[in-house]
């Protein structure tokens, strides 16, 4: 897999759009590059984008491992998205197996400023065929294509340098802690954890299973055998007792009836008493219900004639309050005629009163009307006088717009026209003219100042070139030493490989020679060597020195080989460097030669220098100050002669309406003439009806009156022959004795209620002796009666204490049931527990542990083994020297040290720059696992630089490249060092602004 571009948006602090073309030089032609800024800029969101694109998951962000992105994370934290933006995305394009993919992801606010949800594309550059996927199953897809889940693309494509480095100088424990963490192998911990709770969750289960067991109280069978016995007895006594309990009752109830009836007889003769006296209390009203019912016939008259003499007395009353009335209705009459006469300054009658208030309101309305039409006439030539005073802001204008009166400002107008009368202009020609010259200057203007500005640009490029000549011109010279010296250094490179080879040559000869060890210390000066039969023999006792300074010489010389390999590769670098910097200028000069050839040819016929156009530029703005001074003057001579006209105006109006104003308010300085006329019109009117219909009812009344009198003298005759015979005098006396409706009533329910208590009475006493006659053979004594209830109340008694030892018995036997069927299910619970907590107990025995050290301890140690089996092979490509001894978790790491006669020694005695080496080892070989052989042709290391010194640092970029060349990866390096910077020449750079977003820059 090959990262090809990057494309995102408004991402964390990168506001706005930016491209990280991989595919383009400087990034296409540098396997190795760093991407640099300061803490906190933005570096690491290049990574964040690339798993936003693919997986929609960020590795620093506020989730869960196995969660996605959602609006309400994005809302809640504050995050991924930059703030105050209303849209963001991520794009990545990759290349896998030969095909190039698309991957999207974005977001994007509504109007109303709330997230919506985000959306996910996957697609392929060459035929652009969009999968037909839902945005939760892209990250799935990419996964299929890449051959990753997340986790281990992220082990993979990010090394973890800085981790193993710290892993490698620490302690037993804070070694597991980290190797757990680096290789996320934190779910054998858990399964362990897991183990050991599931066990004791069985055991715990088992144990209040037998407890509960034990607990469980069941009866012998001897037991339940009397106790059915029992049962059985209670039953026989319970039917005896049923039956005696029948007869006792039946016996008590034919007592207790009699009872009843002997004290219903006497409550019945009392109750005959008192309806006598009741019959004697309502003698009176029964004689009143019966004159009543005797002046029945008549009692429609009598109301009728009662009827009559109320209205007789009414139409007094109401002749008398009309009077009044009349007369209070005449003093508003002439209230109402004193208030228009004074209204009106004229003389009122009730005849006249309306023509003369209409006259006076005519007038009246007249002047306002004159005043209106003047107000608008004068409001429409104050507008005009506004709009032309608020045209010009000179001094001489504002005098005029401050004066006091129409008549100041006349003065203040003309004189400011005479003073515009005495202005020279040297235009001759129409205002139209003038504006036109005007204009043409305006267009000269702007083309000379864009031929000023394109000549200056001319002579800037034409000075940039010439910088940029001389600076290429001493980076060649620069090359061409670095050259030299790169040759010199590789003759220097081939002279110290070749001198260690021959020290290593000399030193397999010492130790060939060494094997004779036995042999050379009997040689003796002066006799022959029985080998080589030479006399004299130097090794016979100064070999081991020999050997020794051999071996001083092999280190020296090697260490002087990789002095002189870091300073060759540090030669090449600044070579490549200044030819690369080279190409741009020269890139530069050809850029600005083209545009020097364009502004030429586009200003080809121009002979003036900038300077020259300058002066131009200053002429043509003098000379259209002056046309725009002389237009100004025109237009205020028509301007103030317009004004004064209006000003004249204005002045007569003012007059005009301060004379009828005066009229109008001589006669009347109210705001509403119709109102107020109106008030003392509707009190007249009003007034003057009222008057009328009270005369008019005044004689109606009257008439009725006489009417109502003679029909009521003549029912009253009448009436005092027929109500002698009934002992009446007059129909007074006869009225009194009409009984309400409502009295009537109350009589006549008395009257009924004790003749039904009669009758019902009678009734009852009847039946009573007739019930008595019936029971005469049973004796209704009190102690009889007493007896026969306490006897009864014994035997059920007797039967309740039977019930309640019955049920006792069934409770026992029904509870020793359910207490036999839990048991059995108890036991058959308990077999099927332990059946599933044999293998979970034997399980736990072999893993389980409360923290999960044990399983988690098995499986670091596999863990590291393979891990180091993979660092081996990698270290075998970065360095000869070292081999990574196997060991376990708990030991200290051990190297064993090819160049050192194979001794083995601790990691923590590497310096700086071999730790490093190690380390790297270790990040790829996790890279190794995590991509199961999956190829990344692009990787970066976001840590592990901060803490190098300068020698360290070039051990670890002479690496980095070497590893880059062997691979053919392309390698990115997120840091702020310093030094960093300077030692890689192909950099994205990330700029943080004053305002807290950042940009990229790619050089």
């Amino acid at each position: 897999m090959k990262i090809l571009c990057l494309r995102f948006r408004n991402i964390h602090s990168l506001k706005g759009n930016h491209q990280i073309d991989f595919t383009k030089p400087p990034l296409s032609n540098a396997g190795l590059f760093a991407i640099t800024g300061p803490t906190g800029a933005g570096k690491s969101t290049i990574l964040d984008v690339i798993t936003l694109a693919l997986f929609n998951k960020i590795p620093r962000f506020a989730t869960k491992g196995t969660e996605s992105i959602s609006k309400t994370d994005i809302e809640k934290t504050g995050s991924v998205m930059t703030h105050f933006t209303d849209d963001a995305y991520a794009e990545i394009e990759y290349e896998c197996k030969n095909i190039i993919y698309i991957s999207r992801w974005s977001i994007s606010r509504a109007r109303t400023g709330n997230l919506r949800d985000y959306e996910m594309e996957l697609a392929t550059v060459s035929d652009k065929n969009l999968f037909d996927l839902k945005k939760s199953e892209v990250p799935s897809k990419n996964e299929e294509i890449l051959g990753l889940k997340y986790d281990q693309f992220i082990r993979s494509i990010v090394l973890s340098q800085g981790d193993f480095a710290r892993f490698l100088k620490s302690d037993d424990k804070e070694r597991a802690r980290l190797l757990e963490n680096i290789t996320d192998s934190r779910i054998y911990r858990e399964i362990g954890i897991r183990v050991f709770e599931k066990a004791r969750s069985y055991e715990d289960e088992l144990k209040n299973l037998r407890l509960q067991s034990g607990m469980i109280s069941r009866l012998t069978d001897e037991i339940v055998i009397e106790k059915q016995d029992a049962l059985l007895q209670n039953a026989t006594k319970l039917n005896k007792l049923n039956t005696e309990i029948e007869i006792q009752a039946q016996l008590l109830s034919l007592m207790e009836k009699k009872a009843i009836f002997l004290y219903r007889q006497a409550e019945a003769q009392t109750l005959l008493t008192n309806l006598v006296h009741k019959k004697q209390s309502f003698q009176n009203d029964e004689i009143r219900l019966q004159k009543h019912k005797n002046l029945d016939t008549y009692r429609g008259r009598l109301v009728l004639w009662q009827n009559e003499r109320d209205r007789i007395i009414v139409l007094e009353n109401d002749l008398a309050s009309n009077v009044k009335t009349s007369g209070k209705a005449e003093i508003i009459l002439q209230q109402a005629l004193t208030q228009m006469a004074e209204f009106t300054h004229s003389t009122i009658t009730v005849d006249n009163f309306m023509s003369q208030m209409k006259a006076f309101e005519n007038k009246i309305i007249d002047y306002d009307n004159q005043l209106s039409n003047l107000e608008k006439t004068g409001k429409s030539w104050r507008v005009r006088y506004n709009n032309l005073i608020e045209k010009r802001s000179s001094p001489e204008w504002q005098v005029i717009k401050l004066a006091q009166n129409w008549d100041a400002r006349y003065e203040h107008a003309k004189s400011l026209k005479e003073s515009l009368d005495n202005v020279a202009i040297t235009f001759v020609g129409t205002e139209i003219e003038l504006n036109a010259h005007m204009h043409q200057l305006q267009q000269q203007a702007v083309a000379q100042m864009a031929l000023f500005k394109d000549m200056q640009m001319m002579e800037l490029l034409v000075l940039e070139n010439e910088k940029f000549q001389t600076q290429s011109t001493e980076n060649e010279k620069e090359w061409k030493k670095l050259n030299q010296r790169s040759t010199e250094t590789e003759e220097k490179l081939a002279e110290v490989k070749k001198s260690l080879e021959q020290a290593k040559d000399l030193k397999q000869q010492w130790l060939k020679i060494a094997t004779l060890d036995d042999h050379r210390h009997e040689l003796k000066d002066g006799e022959p060597c029985p080998l080589c039969g030479a006399l004299d023999h130097p090794y016979a006792t100064n070999l081991p020195f020999k050997i020794g300074e051999n071996e001083i010489l092999i280190n020296n010389l090697t260490i002087e080989l990789q002095t002189v390999e870091k300073l060759l590769q540090g030669i090449k670098t600044s070579a490549t460097t200044i030819a690369t910097t080279n190409l741009n200028i020269k890139a530069r000069i050809q850029e600005n030669l083209s545009k020097i050839i364009a502004i030429r040819e586009a200003h080809i016929q121009n002979t003036m220098t900038s300077n020259e156009i300058s002066k131009d530029i200053e002429r043509i703005k003098v000379e259209l100050e002056t046309s725009k001074h002389e237009l100004r003057v025109r237009q205020d001579k028509d301007l103030i002669g317009e004004l004064m006209t209006t000003v004249e105006e204005l002045k007569v109006i003012t007059t005009s309406y301060l004379n009828i104003k005066g009229m109008r308010m001589g006669l009347y300085q109210g705001n509403d003439i119709n109102g107020d006329a109106d008030k003392i019109q509707n009190a007249f009117v009003a007034a003057r009806e009222s008057l009328q219909n009270l005369n008019v009812t005044i004689e109606n009344i009257k008439k009725e009156k006489v009417g109502t009198l003679q029909k009521w003298e003549n029912m009253t005759t009448i009436l005092k022959d027929e109500l002698n015979v009934l002992g009446y005098g007059n129909p007074i006396d006869a009225l009194g004795d009409i009984l309400p409706d409502e009295i009537l009533r109350d009589f006549q329910n008395k009257k009924d209620i004790l003749v039904k208590e009669e009758t019902e009475l009678n009734a009852a006493i009847r039946q009573l002796y007739v019930d008595l006659a019936m029971l005469k053979d049973i004796d209704a004594d009190a102690n009889l009666v007493a007896e026969a209830k306490a006897s009864l109340e014994n035997l059920n008694k007797e039967k309740d204490e039977l019930h309640v030892l019955t049920g006792a018995i069934r409770n026992e036997l029904k509870n020793h049931e359910e207490q036999v069927v839990k048991f059995r299910e108890l036991t058959t619970t308990i077999a099927k527990v332990e059946k599933a907590a044999t293998p979970v107990l034997h399980l736990n025995h072999l893993i389980g542990d409360a923290q999960g050290n044990r399983y988690a301890k098995f499986a670091q140690n596999l863990s590291l083994r393979h891990l180091i089996n993979l660092a081996n092979v990698r270290l075998e490509k970065l360095s000869d020297r070292y081999t990574m001894a196997v060991t376990d978790i708990e030991d200290d790491l051990k190297i064993i040290d090819h160049y050192q006669g194979q001794i083995t020694r601790s990691v923590k005695t590497l310096s700086g720059g071999e730790t490093f080496i190690i380390s790297l080892a270790m990040a790829l070989s996790l890279s190794d696992m995590a991509s199961k052989n999956v190829r990344l042709d692009s990787l970066f290391i976001d840590e592990g630089f901060g803490t190098l010194d300068p020698e360290t640092m070039e051990v670890a970029l002479v690496t980095l490249e070497k590893l880059q060349s062997e691979g053919n990866r392309m390698i990115g390096i997120i840091s702020h060092v310093e030094s960093l910077k300077e030692r890689i020449a192909t950099q994205i750079k990330v700029v943080k602004s004053n305002q807290g977003y950042s940009t990229i820059e790619i050089v």
